[in-house]
């Protein structure tokens, strides 16, 4: 599934195709609210890592875990292109 988004595509939208592929396939959180739910599971996991004082590789993969699929499927859900987002984001800054 990987091959047709990969190359100079950024990642966040490159995400967002392979998730499209994945729900497709039958792996989907079907709506929103699942959707957040994941996004705090893994955030309760980051903490729980810094209060561990876990590595910086455990927590580079909790963080990735974050980005991976929950954040840019909650884009897809609420049809909010997350590249445009971020990049509407750094303008404000």
């Amino acid at each position: 599934m990987n091959e047709d988004t990969a190359g100079a595509v950024p990642a966040l939208t490159r995400e967002v195709k392979l998730q499209k592929k994945v729900a497709q396939a039958g792996f989907d959180w079907g709506a929103d609210e699942p959707v957040l739910a994941t996004i705090e599971e893994k955030i309760a996991e980051i903490r729980h890592e810094m209060v561990s004082n876990a590595l910086p590789k455990q927590l580079a993969d909790e963080v990735g875990d974050v980005l991976f699929a929950p954040a840019p499927n909650l884009a897809r859900y609420l049809q909010i292109d997350p590249e445009a987002a971020v990049r509407r984001n750094e303008r404000q800054i």
